[in-house]
């Protein structure tokens, strides 16, 4: 396979080399995407729904994956899979797991909240544009907090 990536933390790689064994396992329509998932595929006219996570660690990998991407392993969990994608030498291995089995390797730390600054001058105002982002305010901080405060006290 053509190098893909010249990014070293890259996934685009792995995720054409895991379309192309899906394909030869007889999944149809197999398309990368963004949204809610890596890799969308038909299996005998059934969707299937791939989020590929890549790395070149050699014990555990650490990783993250949004709630985006949950939602959408919760809405259809038997075709829904996992991947962790790692190469041994030249070959691509992919382990797979069902949303149930990912989730005992998951946990949910104190909420990021992302910045976006320019440097060196005040934004005139704050951007309001459209995105699938939500703004920060203090209201939703307050919500944040909570809702993390009432996880944290549901059983582990």
């Amino acid at each position: 396979m053509e190098k893909v990536s010249e990014n070293p933390k890259s996934d685009v790689e792995a995720k054409h080399a895991f379309k192309e064994l899906l394909q030869r396992e007889g999944y149809s329509n197999v398309r990368i995407g963004a949204s809610p998932t890596d890799i969308v595929a038909k299996k005998n006219d059934v969707r299937w729904l791939f989020e590929v996570k890549f790395t070149r660690a050699e014990t555990r990998c650490f990783g993250a994956a949004t709630l985006t991407e949950w939602a959408a392993a919760a809405e259809d969990p038997d075709h829904f899979q996992f991947v962790i994608a790692y190469k041994k030498g030249e070959d691509w291995l992919f382990d797979r797991y069902s949303p149930d089995e990912f989730m005992a390797f998951s946990s949910v730390p104190p909420f990021k909240i992302y910045f976006n600054v320019p440097i060196g001058k005040k934004p005139p105002e704050i951007s309001k544009r459209l995105s699938k982002r939500i703004h920060l305010t203090k209201s939703r901080l307050k919500l944040l907090s909570r809702q993390f405060d009432e996880l944290r006290a549901l059983e582990n």
